[in-house]
């Protein structure tokens, strides 16, 4: 827990050191993530040049869809002790509340997109924030995608967000966005403009996803015209944002101002501060020398709540490091080598057509003579006249060894060939398989399990802002009016040991054979019911089945009382086969 000081200038100070303690390390992070991205974006460390066999894209989405599936994604209420049913039905009925809740949001996308970013730079954070909207004022829930370099921690060394201190989100926002922020001030026109004077036009100038910037080179200057990878441009200045490059960054046009967000441990709850560079304090308010109260921004006036608006996304947990690991970084080298085989190939491809040829014995200019040759398809070489064909064959063990470049490639990424649906020799029936498959993907199961367990921490942030900002009746039985009104309740009705899981593996496609058997073999035993494997399963209209099935159930029950009292000799066979299993 921190100390905050309560003077305007004093805290304008306190909050400058604390964000630069907390962003010490970002310049050579932004150095790593530019060439992260550029290696993701063109499978080479030169931006203004690409692999013709670029494996790096494709690697982290087909990574990501194995960890990760929004579609399939279902949220559950666990509880530390036991209650009555109707607490478990209210839980079931909340975690259909926050499933809906991120699909109408595309909060799921949202996460989706963050594993894929995660996996590329080794961190993402997921924010998440309630808005008010429309005359009724209801919660809108919002939320976006931190990059790390836009994020900065108290402890680098420590890789659980509710254990730091202090968090910093440093973006860029517009004149709009700003307005947004302080309308509601009552000196709000005076510190627009203060807020104007130091607005830039332009994109932000620190972001590393950018191929828009110019940056200086140490490679040597390569003169021999080969854009080969790794071969600095001329003039040792390699030019983001040329021509070859594959995907520019977005442009910004518009004024932009550097927008700092600190959340700090308090003695009650956490404190957010917000600052503009360089000294622009619109969070707390002062209204003159006093200091509005400190006060949480996604809950204000509530203490205690010890939530903040970020969760952290890691597949590849690293201990001692908040930042994680590249999916990549192993990769690296042999995609290399896979560009440079692919560039090697492709010359010597192109020399079977060019030829590199000898003349002898041939009288004139030889390159008139070649000229003539190549146009007309012949030449005449005169008496004792001879061409030599000096081009180097084609190797034939050029194109086996680049498929055992991919193959260890995919290896190294955790992608066997049995991964990826081709079959093994000696490979005969599929339980044979299906090992296969369960030995060859320990790793992605490992990650699956951890990018679940973020997912799920997101999910309890969701709901805890419900909780708070939504007052709306739930029920966990419609049929009637009477079952609606005895049934209601309010999020906040649950237990206090309740928390969010990932309910039977669902956000994990590699799980999902195994929870589709499961809920198989638990209702061919009796375990499981029709409207629990319904909602078990990623079936679409759940709710629709559900009743359609009990529609069908209550219409076969009247069916055979009917038939019972029209036939009750028969009555009396049904309930002795019951018994006894007879036939």
């Amino acid at each position: 827990m921190l100390n905050i000081p309560s003077d305007r200038k004093a805290l304008v100070v306190w909050a400058q050191n604390l964000i630069e303690a907390c962003r010490a390390s970002s310049g050579d992070r932004a150095s790593l993530y530019r060439l992260l991205a550029t290696l993701v974006e063109t499978g080479t460390d030169d931006p203004a040049t690409r692999s013709r066999m670029n494996l790096m894209y494709h690697h982290l989405r087909r990574t990501e869809s194995h960890l990760f599936s929004p579609i399939q994604m279902q949220f559950a209420i666990d509880f530390e002790r036991e209650y009555p049913k109707q607490v478990y039905e209210r839980g079931q009925a909340v975690g259909r509340v926050l499933t809906r809740n991120w699909a109408l949001n595309d909060t799921d996308r949202a996460f989706a997109q963050g594993v894929f970013e995660a996996l590329k730079y080794g961190a993402c954070i997921l924010k998440q924030w309630v808005e008010e909207s429309g005359p009724k004022r209801s919660p809108k829930y919002r939320r976006k995608l931190i990059m790390p370099w836009q994020f900065g921690v108290y402890r680098e060394d420590e890789g659980d967000l509710d254990l730091q201190s202090a968090m910093v989100e440093t973006t860029y926002l517009s004149m709009p966005q700003i307005w947004q922020r302080i309308a509601h001030l009552p000196d709000a026109g005076n510190l627009m403009k203060r807020i104007s004077s130091h607005a830039q036009r332009g994109t932000a100038p620190d972001d590393p996803s950018s191929f828009l910037g110019n940056i200086l080179s140490t490679n040597t200057i390569n003169t021999s015209g080969n854009t080969i990878a790794g071969a600095g441009s001329p003039g040792g200045v390699a030019i983001f944002g040329a021509p070859s490059a594959p995907t520019p960054g977005a442009s910004v046009d518009v004024d932009l101002v550097k927008f700092h967000e600190i959340w700090v441990k308090g003695p009650e709850d956490y404190v957010t501060i917000q600052l503009i560079d360089p000294d622009v304090l619109i969070m707390p308010y002062f209204s003159g020398d006093m200091m509005t109260r400190k006060t949480n921004a996604l809950i204000p006036g509530k203490i205690n709540s010890g939530i903040h608006p970020y969760t952290l996304i890691q597949p590849n947990e690293t201990s001692g490091n908040f930042w994680g690991r590249s999916e990549i970084i192993d990769l690296i080298e042999p995609q290399v080598m896979i560009t440079q085989t692919t560039n090697d190939a492709r010359r010597l491809f192109g020399l079977q057509v060019d030829k590199y040829l000898a003349f002898q014995g041939v009288d004139g200019d030889i390159d008139e003579v070649y000229d003539t040759m190549r146009s007309a398809g012949y030449a005449n070489l005169g008496q004792n006249g001879q061409v030599n064909d000096l081009t180097p064959k084609f190797p034939p063990e050029t194109l086996p060894y680049m498929k055992s470049l991919i193959d260890s490639f995919n290896i190294i990424g955790g992608f066997p060939s049995v991964m990826q649906g081709e079959g093994d020799a000696g490979v005969r029936a599929g339980s044979h398989a299906d090992t296969l498959l369960k030995t060859g993907s320990p790793r992605l199961r490992s990650m699956s399990l951890a990018v679940e367990r973020n997912c799920a921490h997101a999910g309890e942030l969701t709901l805890a802002l419900a909780e708070v900002k939504d007052g709306s009746n739930y029920w966990t039985n419609g049929k009637t009016m009477d079952d609606i009104k005895e049934t209601s309740f309010i999020l906040n009705d649950l237990p206090d040991d309740r928390h969010v899981i990932i309910d039977s593996h669902s956000t994990s496609p590699i799980f999902m054979d195994d929870h589709e058997q499961l809920v198989a073999f638990g209702a061919k035993l009796g375990w499981i019911g029709a409207e629990e494997g319904i909602r078990m399963l990623p079936l679409p209209n759940q709710e629709l089945l559900i009743a359609k099935y009990n529609e069908r159930q209550e219409a076969a029950a009247k069916e055979k009382q009917q038939m019972m009292q029209q036939y009750p000799d028969l009555g009396e066979k049904v309930a002795l086969k019951s018994m006894t299993g007879r036939k």
